[in-house]
């Protein structure tokens, strides 16, 4: 007896295809963590964060129609065969799934209906139903408590809201959160936990003190909202265009005037000087060109490791001014902008993976400005006179 699954979704078979053998997608609707070797006769392993896996081979892959893959869960004691038929039509695709088990504890089903909203919306399903909480917690802790009058209570402190998201209407800064929704929390990892079994948009009862009082309430938990990313590969660029832009001017501004000897001078052992954070940052930026270029090859494989100094060797040795530095970073970002602007089609018409470049890219200025704020710290500790 053999499972059997349809779904139409408003996306290209080129599109759908892909989900189904990129890495990328398939941690965005199916698994946790995907490993895949994608062609025939290679191995795949999905993960789930559950405690479960998948493993097998592709035994047939037929661009754009159909795949058929060896299958073996890690509670099941035997392999099955996982086939998946598509078929285009309308501007739609048709997906078929057929597995030769009874039961699966995959969950087919769903997991289509999160293909479906991946490619049609962009977003991976699972997260955006996650819902919001819009606070700023922090450890309570003993000595907390006790200077709060909450000795022997448990829960976390509220050190702020986020105004309009739902705890706004219940919560305010310097309360004490105890439960929700029957569940206690103490951490991050708890309040995780709690909120599990609800999705954005519903209401929570929540425990918490003030000023003393115990209260209780039912708290509305935010939906998260769609995020806007430019769409195409030439808005794209513009956005890009228009970080680097800010950036560099914030930069230039930052090494201006001072000496080559106090910008290559860590302030520790253990601390990166200011030139190895321009150097950092080409790299970055170097690392992101090689995973724009994997990303078009159907694989983002391209991982960063560690931030071992190694890596900054590369540019240091050979880049040994700031102005050199400064002069490659904005080199660099302008490589990595080209191939932003001539991403090729197979990518620019596919939402899901649209959105994970620009999301990924669009963000690059904030990892840049962190190291702009570390190199001022970097730049007062070894300007100071030694006595």
């Amino acid at each position: 007896m053999a499972l059997t699954f349809t779904q139409i979704i408003q996306a290209s078979a080129s599109s759908v295809y892909r989900a189904f053998i990129m890495p990328t997608l398939l941690q965005q609707w199916l698994c946790d963590q995907a490993t895949v070797d994608n062609r025939e006769s290679g191995m795949f392993f999905y993960r789930w964060n559950a405690g479960f896996y998948a493993a097998g081979m592709f035994k047939v892959l037929k661009l754009d129609s159909q795949i058929v893959q060896t299958w073996r869960l890690s509670s099941e004691p035997v392999e099955s065969t996982l086939t998946v038929t598509l078929t285009a039509g309308d501007g739609a695709t048709t997906v078929e799934i057929s597995h030769d088990v009874s039961e699966s504890a995959v969950g087919w089903a769903a997991s289509l209906d999160h293909l479906k909203y991946l490619l049609e919306v962009g977003f991976d399903q699972r997260i955006m139903t996650r819902p919001m909480l819009g606070i700023y917690p922090s450890n309570l802790g003993e000595e907390r408590a006790a200077k709060l009058g909450l000795t022997g209570i448990k829960g976390v402190h509220i050190d702020n809201v986020i105004e309009g998201m739902g705890a706004a209407a219940v919560l305010q800064r310097g309360d004490v959160l105890m439960s929700i929704g029957g569940v206690e929390v103490t951490d991050f990892a708890s309040i995780q936990k709690a909120v599990a079994p609800f999705k954005g948009g519903d209401t929570a009862p929540v425990e918490y003190y003030r000023a003393g009082q115990k209260h209780s309430a039912d708290m509305l938990l935010s939906k998260r909202p769609l995020l806007e990313l430019p769409v195409t590969p030439s808005a794209l660029a513009e956005e890009l265009r228009s970080n680097l832009e800010e950036v560099s001017a914030e930069l230039d501004a930052l090494v201006a005037g001072v000496p080559d000897d106090i910008m290559s001078r860590r302030p520790d052992p253990t601390e990166w000087s200011a030139n190895e954070n321009i150097a950092h940052l080409i790299h970055t930026t170097r690392n992101n060109q090689n995973w724009l270029f994997n990303m078009a090859g159907g694989d983002d494989s391209v991982l960063w490791m560690d931030n071992n100094d190694l890596h900054l060797i590369a540019s240091t040795s050979v880049y040994q001014s700031a102005a050199d530095l400064v002069a490659e970073f904005k080199r660099s970002e302008r490589a990595l902008i080209a191939q932003a602007e001539a991403i090729p089609a197979v990518l620019a018409n596919n939402k899901a993976l649209m959105n994970y470049i620009g999301q990924n890219l669009t963000n690059e200025h904030i990892h840049s400005r962190e190291h702009f704020e570390q190199m001022r710290r970097t730049l007062e500790q070894v300007q100071q006179p030694t006595a």
